[in-house]
Formats: C-alpha cells, structure tokens, sequence
C-alpha cells in the first residue's frame, strides 16, 4: 500500500504545533502497524506547497533562493534562511540604489 501524504501532513510533521504534529505522527504508527508494507510517498506539488509556505512565514526573516527558468517556469532549486552578512549585503545594495 503507498500512502501520498499531503503538504499539510508534511507541514505538521515537521513545523507544526505540538497537538497537530502528534495527531499526525500517531496517525502515520497506527497505520504503519496496521499495514506491514506501507510505503509513503509525497507529490512535487507537496514539497513545493512546504517550500511556498516556509516563504510566508515573517518569523523566518529574509531568504537566499537559487531558482531556475525554464520554459517560462519558474523552478526553486534551493531556498534556506539568509545569514547576517548576505541580509547587511542586501540592505546596502537597496541604500545604494536609491541613492541613484
């Protein structure tokens, strides 16, 4: 049996609030047990919902993306939290172009 797990689920197994990513992972062992060859799987739409909402968040401050285009799509390759330089390197580069 393969089981897709939706972003929600991947979301709350790995930020969300305690209640949720319990019910979650308790939900995952139950059927894990009930079901000896369970397999899990997640779409690419999923992993790009996790990635899409970790963006909205303003707790998370600014972020570093390495993105591609290709064919007039956009595709995230990576995206991860900026450090302390890169954000003073991106607030100077704003001074200075609006100096201009």
């Amino acid at each position: 049996m393969i089981a897709f797990l939706d972003a929600s689920a991947l979301i709350y197994l790995m930020d969300g609030e305690a209640p949720w990513a319990q019910s979650t992972q308790a939900t995952l062992q139950r059927l894990a047990a009930e079901v000896p060859d369970l397999t899990l799987a997640v779409s690419r739409l999923s992993v790009l919902e996790c990635r899409v909402a970790a963006g909205r968040s303003s707790q998370l401050g600014p972020f570093v993306v390495l993105y591609t285009e290709r064919q007039g799509v956009i595709r995230i390759i990576s995206a991860r939290r900026a450090n302390s330089r890169e954000i003073q390197a991106h607030l100077q580069r704003r001074v200075d172009a609006s100096d201009t």
